[in-house]
């Protein structure tokens, strides 16, 4: 954060189609009253609409590169069937981890220890892991052995750096940057940005033909069931056949890559099933149908909603698969911006030197709808009325976020929302992405949410989940179960039912908020 300029970190999770934005508001900023202003523990629709207008009003000025990067990883989640499936499974496993303890009374680890089965963790690990790229005779292949992170340099390949750089260079392209490769190697240097694939790209072929290529490869390699292999099988097809975007025209260049990946077995998407290995050489096609049958089976996913209403506007005309490949219009980007922005889109501002912070989450407006037959929460009523998408989904995201760290320190990377960092809790990294956030920490009812949905409790002095009601292993001889000495503010949600923690987590409802303006829709332009 340059000194009197806000500072950004984000990310996209695809698990439940949230853009995350974390603003930090340095004290000399002419915002900084307004944001500690609005940090107090105060949850109403104006506060949050304060805050939303505060934090999309830096979003789209000083941030907007940021802003199109995430929603741009929201648009591959739509057009990319096998980024919906690994959200699915992700999603699943990590609620099924969850119901896995409330259903255990014995069961007893070490918080982000747990032991899951391999192929689990394999899905979960799939996405990052990276291999390096070598050229074995004719072909293009991988080397059998993972690659060490502190190793990776650009000729390595992982299905993370595929979608990222298809991100950065529509970034590139819808900030205004010229169909030209040797200007996009440019903003690579300038930015810092992701550049394995195109400079593997590069190197074969040159910056022009790379920076047109990049795009269709990504796009096509995300209709099979394991993308890295389909990405490096397109690449050999091109070589042998001296297929050029150049020569052909960037639609054309895609036709035939994807004509290509019609030869493949086609495969039902299951995403209560584990992926498929390219180590056991098996890679299957995604077809188009086969993806809108699993967005309309999956009904947990929060993006659901918004993922039927993309397929159906690609079925009313099918040129519109083509349309990320290349710069978008100006209307096809309105068009886009304003009815398929994320399933939410998270602000919190931080401001400097300041005890506390301000968050609001806007849901996309198609979440409005209620849950269909099938979801989970559509037995409980919020005021007599179904639940919908919106309020399902926090509650959602939270059990998502908490199986994730029963397995793995992934989410370390990100900040702590919290603020409260002398709370025990906070030390184990177990509440790290819990909302809303308390005003001090011995009344956050974490514990006791955590204590409902999994019928255990966390030790803060030894970060062991262990069962309600346990005392597990303490250092030093330590009597009394873990939460003894914890201070009593927490106990009173303990007699909460499902009902009351989907109200507690429920949004501030926006649905006429402008994503694109920093308006509501209401008031005058």
């Amino acid at each position: 954060m340059q000194a009197g300029l806000p500072g950004i970190r984000s990310h996209f999770d695809a698990a439940t189609g949230t853009a995350f934005y974390d603003l930090l508001i340095p004290a000399n900023h002419v915002t900084h009253a307004l944001a500690v202003q609005l940090s107090g523990p105060t949850r109403d629709a104006e506060q949050g609409t304060l805050v939303a207008r505060l934090g999309i009003g830096l979003l789209s000025t000083r941030f907007e590169p940021t802003l199109l990067h995430e929603w741009h990883h929201f648009l591959q989640m739509l057009a990319y069937p096998f980024q919906y499936l690994q959200a699915c499974r992700e999603l699943k496993l990590l609620l099924g981890l969850v119901e896995m303890a409330n259903q255990d009374p014995g069961l007893s680890f070490d918080l982000h220890s747990l032991e899951i089965h391999p192929a689990g963790r394999e899905m979960l690990r799939a996405p990052a892991r990276s291999a390096r790229i070598i050229h074995a005779g004719d072909l293009y292949t991988v080397e059998e052995e993972e690659t060490a992170p502190g190793e990776r340099d650009d000729r390595d390949i992982s299905e993370t750096l595929l979608a990222e750089e298809a991100t950065s260079v529509f970034v590139y392209r819808t900030t205004g940057g010229a169909e030209d490769g040797r200007a996009y190697r440019d903003w690579l240097d300038q930015h810092h940005s992701y550049e394995a694939t195109f400079s593997f790209l590069e190197r074969l072929w040159g910056p022009d033909e790379a920076f047109l290529a990049l795009t269709p490869l990504v796009q096509a390699s995300f209709f099979t069931t394991e993308p890295c292999a389909g990405f490096l099988a397109l690449v050999n097809h091109c070589c042998k056949h001296r297929l050029r975007p150049s020569e052909l025209g960037v639609t054309e260049f895609y036709r035939q890559l994807f004509g290509l990946l019609t030869r493949l077995p086609p495969v039902y998407l299951d995403a209560d099933a584990p992926r498929e290995s390219w180590a056991q050489g098996r890679i299957f096609m995604i077809r188009a149908a086969d993806f809108a049958g699993l967005v309309e089976r999956e009904v947990l996913h929060p993006a659901r909603p918004v993922a039927l209403a993309y397929i159906e506007r690609l079925k009313s005309d099918q040129a519109r698969w083509l349309e990320l490949l290349t710069p978008l219009p100006t209307e096809t980007l309105s068009e886009l911006r304003g009815g398929f922005q994320p399933a939410y889109t998270s602000i919190q501002l931080r401001p400097e030197g300041h005890h506390g912070y301000a968050s609001v989450a806007l849901p996309n407006k198609l979440l409005l709808e209620p849950v269909p037959e099938g979801h989970p929460y559509r037995q409980t009523p919020l005021h007599g009325k179904i639940p919908t998408y919106a309020q399902a989904g926090l509650e959602i995201q939270r059990l998502k976020d908490v199986g994730l760290g029963m397995v793995t320190r992934a989410a370390s990377r990100i900040d702590h929302r919290c603020p409260h960092a002398e709370c025990p809790m906070y030390q184990t990294g177990a509440s790290r992405r819990w909302f809303p956030v308390p005003p001090s920490w011995p009344e956050c009812p974490f514990p006791a949410w955590y204590a409902h949905h999994t019928r255990h409790v966390i030790d803060p002095l030894t970060s062991r989940v262990v069962p309600l009601g346990g005392t597990g292993r303490r250092p030093g001889g330590a009597r009394g179960g873990p939460l003894d000495s914890w201070p009593d503010g927490w106990r009173r949600y303990l007699g909460w039912s499902t009902r009351q923690w989907l109200e507690a987590g429920s949004p501030v409802v926006m649905p006429e908020f402008d994503l694109m303006t920093g308006r509501l829709r209401e008031e005058p332009s």
